[in-house]
């Protein structure tokens, strides 16, 4: 099997899981706040098949594919009830906000996890090191199969992290600013709801997403030292 089908397979892999700790942090907040929404849709566990939609997850990405277009996807929303909440009006749009960055926040300590261990891995075998950053073929051994593995939970994971938290509803960092702005800020930025999906397609097309997410992502790639 070729190291390019390996990587396909392993990316895969390593993007469901991401995805989906990325939805069960956003339930296990909220969940935890008093709405048992979540646990009963059933969207509180790293099972995959709980979380895709097959329009977002599947058909449009294998349509992007396809026509080798920019690729994007989404998972299933995790539906939260805020009314099961406790606290006035304010504290309800703080928690909101804090199941938003549960799903970001989730990934950003999935890839800490794996820099911590890729830096041990690097400093015991400092040649997968030098094989990860040139993109040369990784030698055929168990630490150099577990350091290329890390490497993508780290990549993938700050990835999807990031672009999550693009403050443009309805992404992560759109709801996020929607729960901590002035409520009359909030109910103006609000109705950008309609057209954020617009707004989110011209800022990929058009790769402006970069200038947002490139600063922030060359500074976790130091903590791979």
């Amino acid at each position: 099997m070729s190291f390019n089908i390996v990587k396909i397979i392993i990316d895969i892999v390593v993007l469901l899981f991401a995805v989906s700790a990325h939805e069960a942090s956003h339930g296990y907040v909220a969940y935890k706040f008093g709405d048992p929404t979540p646990e009963v849709q059933g969207r509180l566990t790293l099972n995959p098949i709980a979380h895709l939609d097959l329009v977002g997850s599947i058909i449009v990405p294998a349509f992007l594919i396809i026509f080798k277009l920019p690729v994007f996807g989404w998972a299933k929303p995790v539906m939260v009830d805020p009314r099961n909440f406790e606290g006035d009006y304010n504290s309800v749009r703080k928690k909101m906000a804090a199941v938003a960055f549960a799903g970001p926040g989730s990934n950003f300590s999935i890839a800490i996890i794996s820099a911590i261990l890729l830096r041990v891995i690097f400093h015991y075998n400092p040649a997968v090191k030098f094989f990860i950053y040139t993109n040369s073929p990784m030698p055929s051994t168990i630490m150099a199969g577990i350091a290329f593995i890390l490497f993508e939970l780290f990549i993938i994971n700050v990835f999807l992290g990031l672009f999550n938290l693009i403050p443009i509803p309805p992404l992560d960092g759109g709801n996020i600013l929607i729960g901590l702005l002035p409520p009359k800020a909030s109910m103006t930025f609000e109705k950008l709801q309609p057209y954020g999906f617009f707004i989110l397609l011209l800022l990929i097309y058009t790769g402006i997403y970069s200038f947002f997410i490139m600063p922030f992502f060359r500074l976790f790639l130091k903590l791979l030292g």
